[in-house]
């Protein structure tokens, strides 16, 4: 994502917002005006009636967020990072076989492989088992 974060700090730059040298925590008003170009964008997802408005609006929520991350002088480098970690935080939502024996009813489990399982619960949002491993971002705050 290195040149689309660099056309968004070029973006905010022309259009006359900060971007800190160093990482910062935002202010309060600051938060919230990232949460409200965030939410918009949502609502255009929720609203897309075809695939080009659906695309539109993922691509705009990508620019909000790469834009949240820069306003707080968060790195090209840092975002590689945390994504790293976050996946693979996320790829450690398999569940064992024996693991799967725990689940309550009403969720879905689905086998993968060999000791690997997905369970979903009764709105389809991946669940995280035992053995999950959050991720760890506290690298940023160095």
């Amino acid at each position: 994502m290195k040149d689309q974060y660099e056309d968004v700090k070029e973006f905010m730059r022309a259009f006359g917002q900060k971007i800190p040298e160093t990482k910062t925590m935002l202010s309060r008003n600051e938060q919230l005006l990232r949460y409200s170009l965030c939410d918009e964008e949502v609502n255009e997802l929720i609203d897309s009636t075809n695939l080009v408005s659906y695309l539109d609006a993922v691509i705009d929520l990508l620019y909000v967020t790469l834009g949240a991350a820069a306003a707080a002088g968060i790195s090209n480098e840092d975002l590689i990072k945390a994504w790293n970690e976050v996946h693979s935080s996320n790829m450690s939502k398999f569940w064992t076989n024996d693991d799967v024996k725990t689940v309550p009813p009403g969720f879905n489990i689905t086998k993968v492989c060999d000791n690997k399982n997905i369970v979903r619960d009764y709105n389809g949002k991946v669940c995280k088992p035992a053995g999950y491993k959050k991720a760890d971002l506290t690298f940023i705050a160095k």
